[in-house]
């Protein structure tokens, strides 16, 4: 088991120094440096899109401590998702793990053990506003839950959704590139800068 994660972190490793694009941002909570976010975009030979993004953690919270690892992988091919893989797992158990496939004519998921299928199809999800911002955007696709959320512009290149959780989660742009973000929980707000 070991060495299967060794390779797979290994595998994203590599992805993410090749890629054409990416980012790090440090997560703070209450001014706390608590994690890192790591994000990466490549355009593969068939001319589709993959993103990785990893994010690791660790906080007290409520006397309770936390540690988070996050990854995706998302595979766009002429704006409309292909596949995706999501992982969060936290010490406490609150895990999800969620794989959505495209079939030719609707998406398959499986979240957590339960198998269900959606028809719409995203063109724009959670990964590809990292990359850009989402300017006349009403809804994007939440990977996580494989469920669409609306997505409003608060104020001038500011820009937020509530997942089904109930998180607010706030993007802020600068120059049209994602610069920091805020994910409102219940009872504390995690702050996101980009750093590199």
């Amino acid at each position: 088991m070991k060495k299967i994660a060794s390779l797979a972190l290994l595998i994203t490793i590599f992805h993410f120094l090749n890629a054409s694009e990416r980012m790090v941002f440090d997560m703070y909570l209450m001014g706390t440096n608590i994690g890192q976010i790591s994000v990466s975009h490549e355009k593969l030979e068939d001319g589709s899109d993959r993103y990785f993004l990893t994010s690791r953690a660790k906080a007290k919270v409520m006397w309770i401590e936390r540690n988070q690892k996050t990854s995706y992988e998302i595979v766009y091919k002429n704006n409309m998702l292909v596949r995706s893989s999501y992982s969060y797992i936290e010490n406490t158990g609150n895990n999800v793990i969620c794989d959505i496939t495209f079939d030719g004519t609707k998406y398959q998921v499986k979240r957590n053990g339960k198998l269900f299928s959606i028809s719409e199809k995203p063109t724009h999800s959670i990964i590809t506003v990292y990359f850009s911002e989402p300017q006349n955007l009403k809804k994007v696709f939440y990977e996580p839950d494989a469920v669409f959320a609306e997505l409003k512009a608060t104020e001038p290149h500011t820009y937020e959704f509530k997942s089904p959780d109930g998180t607010k989660n706030v993007y802020f742009y600068q120059n049209g590139k994602l610069s920091g973000m805020e994910f409102h929980q219940s009872l504390f707000v995690v702050k996101v800068k980009r750093v590199q």
